[in-house]
């Protein structure tokens, strides 16, 4: 600052006083921004990923601001009557997809006294036909599920237990398969002889567990439903866990699986940790599938100009044990090859299984026992991308198959000689990228601190144009040149500990 000083003579005029005091407060500006940009940086980061009543984050939580479809694609069995010949592979046809417009919202929150919140998802579809390929009316052929879920639920019985659900099963439900429209077997649903029956007697007389449903139907009830997903409590960001998941449904741990592999753990969904790194590993809770899933870093990307970081589904979701040893808990019974996980406690005793859609990266039994599957990678990949400095999510591509386990179950005498096959059912796909609004946002906060350097140089900068320029003419005195204004201002940025 003297250096400053020496710049006027003592008889300068009031006017280059006032310029010089202009020129001390942009210097003094520009270094502040410097050193403090981190602090900055971190207070502003603390009032966007915290989350509360009155917050612009809490309205984005609150109802999704992006539009959402949800496509579901139905695999149509053509050959069912060829299910006892071994000499011949289920075929299978991919119907759709049927797409849906989507809503999403928070509902039922209560604010913690523990720094945490609760709520409850409430989800709205509507068929789009415009983006669909196929009417809801498209007939669809596919294995029974609730004959299917009585003999698996009944396959250790004993004979005489077994030989009583066969005789049940044959003059209730006497095939294999079933044939109903998209509509209900998406939405609608539709009524079946056994649940209805099962409905009005003991679970095990069934061998199953199905709930007290009136139709069946894969999202039958699921519409316009606020509690079907459960009840979410996960922290506020105050702690700078924002979006961590603490329970699900009242509880801290599932009884769907065992030991670590039941835990309520992850990201609840929509806010993800910030600074990731190529060796992290991206863990969120899904409900349908009643545990957590782990992604895990594949390559950068860009989206919209934003470099992003790529997570996709590896051996920490598909291995069942294999290659991860911490994954075997989640195998309910045997474990199978890798790529198909058994979730059969979470969908009521149904023989339910899920993979990535076609079976895509998983083991190629899976492919060879029926035809009909073309895994592609474009095509049936789940990722989630992004921007690592901040953890904001760039582009979201979730993919999900549903499979049913068909196998051969003695003592029952509809399932006697079938052949053990996954029985794909259905897959869904929902992608969600980023408006370019936002991406400029996101580049914002990931280039937050070199935005402040490079704005307290340029009011260091415009300090010694004013001081070269203004106060030069207004004490009549020479304008100093560019060369002598740089050589003003190298100085200062050094004794104030920068490089010019």
């Amino acid at each position: 600052m003297v250096q400053i000083a020496e710049m006027f003579p003592k008889q300068c005029c009031r006017k280059c006083a006032l310029f010089c005091g202009i020129t001390i407060s942009f210097i003094v500006l520009g270094i502040l921004i410097i050193t403090f940009r981190a602090a900055i940086y971190k207070c502003i980061i603390s009032k966007i990923f915290v989350l509360q009543a009155d917050s612009y984050t809490f309205d984005m939580w609150k109802t999704n601001p992006l539009p959402m479809t949800l496509k579901l694609f139905l695999f149509n069995w053509t050959n069912p009557g060829e299910v006892l010949n071994s000499s011949v592979k289920p075929h299978f046809q991919q119907m759709g997809p049927y797409t849906f417009d989507e809503t999403k919202e928070k509902v039922n929150i209560t604010w913690n006294d523990n720094n945490t919140v609760s709520f409850y998802h409430l989800k709205r579809w509507w068929f789009n036909q415009s983006k669909s390929n196929g009417s809801l009316n498209d007939a669809i052929t596919s294995i029974n599920p609730t004959s299917l879920s009585s003999s698996y639920g009944a396959r250790n019985w004993s004979y005489f237990l077994k030989n009583g659900l066969s005789i049940f099963l044959s003059s209730i439900a006497p095939s294999l398969h079933v044939t109903h429209t998209a509509a209900q077997v998406l939405f609608e649903g539709y009524e079946d002889s056994l649940m209805n029956m099962a409905n009005r007697m003991p679970t095990f007389i069934v061998g199953s567990s199905l709930p007290n449903f009136d139709k069946f139907g894969w999202f039958y009830t699921r519409n316009n439903s606020e509690t079907y997903e459960g009840h979410f409590n996960m922290d506020v960001g105050l702690t700078g866990q924002l979006g961590k998941l603490y329970s699900w449904k009242f509880m801290q741990h599932t009884p769907y699986f065992r030991d670590k592999c039941g835990d309520i753990s992850g990201s609840a969904g929509e806010f993800f940790p910030a600074n990731l790194n190529k060796e992290s590993l991206v863990n969120f809770f899904s409900p349908d599938l009643c545990r957590y899933m782990q992604l895990e870093y594949e390559k950068e990307v860009d989206v919209n100009g934003v470099l992003g970081y790529k997570y996709v589904a590896g051996d920490r979701l598909l291995d069942n044990g294999t290659k991860v040893p911490d994954n075997k808990c989640f195998c309910n019974d045997d474990c199978m090859p890798y790529g198909v996980l058994d979730v059969s406690a979470c969908r009521y005793g149904t023989p339910a299984f899920v993979s990535l859609p076609h079976f895509f990266k998983a083991d190629p039994y899976y492919g060879s026992i029926i035809d009909g599957m073309a895994p592609r990678e474009d095509l049936h990949d789940f990722y989630m991308i992004f921007e690592p400095k901040t953890g904001m999510p760039l582009k979201v591509a979730a993919r999900i198959q549903v499979n049913l386990l068909l196998q051969p179950v003695d003592g029952i005498r509809l399932f006697q000689n079938v052949p053990k096959v996954y029985i794909p059912v259905l897959w869904f796909e929902q992608i969600v990228t980023i408006p370019s609004e936002f991406t400029i946002f996101v580049s914002l906060l990931k280039n937050f601190e070199s935005i402040c350097i490079a704005a307290g140089i340029v009011c260091i900068l415009c300090a010694v144009v004013l001081e070269a320029f203004c106060c030069s003419r207004a004490c009549n005195k020479p304008i100093l040149s560019r060369e002598h204004a740089l050589k003003e201002i190298v100085p200062l940025t050094e004794k104030a500990g920068f490089e010019a």
